[in-house]
């Protein structure tokens, strides 16, 4: 476990010698990209059903535990309804709020 543990983590092997903390969080990106990449290749390369799943499965660990960027969300999709629609406020975030709403 504690192999598969360690191998899950992208740690650049030189991170800790690396002083600027910007050129740190770049290297160890960098790292955990190339480890995503080589188990999406493994699972393009498989045929193995078990062995794919059991790589999806580390692919997903990879990414949630050592995500490469930020996900940002900018909603920005048009809205179009009837002129009778009263009382809606496009939402700030991404629950919306209809009890306001009405028809006349």
């Amino acid at each position: 476990m504690e192999g598969e543990e360690q191998d899950r983590h992208s740690k650049a092997l030189d991170a800790e010698l690396i002083a600027d903390p910007d050129e740190r969080a770049r290297v160890e990106a960098r790292n955990g990209l190339k480890q995503f990449d080589a188990v999406i290749e493994r699972i393009e390369k498989s045929t193995d059903s078990e062995e794919i799943v059991a790589n999806i499965r580390k692919a997903h660990e990879i990414f949630v535990d050592d995500p490469p960027w930020l996900f940002i969300v900018h909603d920005r999709n048009a809205r179009a309804m009837t002129k009778n629609v009263k009382g809606f406020t496009s939402a700030q975030s991404w629950f919306q709020d209809f009890t306001p709403v009405y028809m006349e």
